[in-house]
């Protein structure tokens, strides 16, 4: 339904520049729209979508070398990282798991409430994020322990969160490239 809404919107309009980020139907998409098609490296080079680009923006040197020893398009490297000056190892760690992403369904927040249910009562969830399953998550059985918090918060509060957290976890199966992960672990 989304696609068909999607390109009813966008159907009578001419891009100069497509990221499509959501496999090879987007590409296509893209090609219909019009437009420079840049690829980004987020799961590394994937040649199947590559020949639907114009330019493919590595992530990692290893993807760019990659890229450029077998594609014959336009290959530029801006590295996806952090500034681990931002970031510092906490000391005084306390039964305290957070997981840091948007609240949609491939993030699989519900296996971390279930699983936190069965944790030490003196265990405490910290949830950052926001998005559409807020309220379906704010209802699950977890929240009644009140050892559970969700909030949105900005950029700045995350090394803050990080340094008094013991764990951080993220039940998504599939992350492309999460960033939060080398957050986590700066931490």
């Amino acid at each position: 339904a989304f696609s068909i809404s999607f390109l009813n919107k966008f159907k009578n309009y001419q891009y100069d520049i497509v990221i499509p980020l959501g496999g090879t139907w987007t590409y296509r998409l893209g090609i219909k729209l019009g437009g420079y098609i840049i690829n980004i490296g987020q799961s590394g080079l994937v040649k199947n979508w590559i020949k639907y680009s114009n330019c493919f923006v590595a992530l990692t040197q290893h993807d760019y070398n990659q890229c450029k020893t077998s594609c014959e398009i336009k290959t530029e490297l801006i590295p996806n990282g952090i500034d681990i000056n931002k970031f510092k190892i906490g000391t005084n760690k306390s039964n305290i798991i957070t997981c840091i992403a948007a609240l949609v369904e491939d993030k699989r927040h519900y296996l971390l409430l279930d699983a936190f249910l069965l944790l030490p009562d003196d265990t405490q969830l910290i949830l950052i994020g926001s998005g559409p399953l807020e309220n379906q998550i704010k209802n699950h059985k977890a929240f009644l322990t009140n050892r559970v918090t969700l909030k949105a918060v900005s950029f700045d509060e995350i090394p803050d969160i990080l340094e008094k957290s013991s764990v951080f976890t993220l039940p998504s199966e599939n992350e492309a490239f999460g960033i939060v992960f080398i957050e986590a672990m700066a931490s």
